[in-house]
């Protein structure tokens, strides 16, 4: 019987694991995370972007920031289904509050919500 339960538990969290996602959450210090999926090809415009959201960072503590390149999000977050870059994510601690591939909606949604 101990044998049986075992199994079970086992079985139980293979299950869980497998369906837990892996996101990028803000931590608990942070009111937002941005994940910033760059493009392969550094562009000027990609280096504005990321002035942008070094200097709000800057301001704004509790925002932290990831930047990755879409191989390494692909291999780390796979559960995000990214699959263009540039790409921008808005998280809190819980969800996603924001996905889109237009940098001034980022902009705009940050400036709105961050006193």
């Amino acid at each position: 019987m101990k044998k049986g339960a075992m199994v079970l538990v086992l079985f139980l969290l293979l299950i869980l694991i497998g369906c837990s996602q892996n996101l990028p959450y803000a931590e608990s210090e942070e009111r937002y995370k941005i994940f910033y999926i760059a493009p392969e090809n550094k562009d000027d415009e990609h280096f504005d972007h990321f002035q942008w959201f070094t200097d709000f960072h800057e301001e704004n503590t509790d925002v932290g920031i990831l930047v990755y390149d879409l191989h390494l999000t692909e291999e780390t977050y796979p559960s995000l289904d990214a699959n263009e870059a540039p790409y921008f994510y808005i998280l809190d601690q819980k969800k996603i509050l924001l996905e889109t591939n237009d940098f001034e909606e980022v902009r705009k949604f940050l400036e709105e919500n961050i006193e």
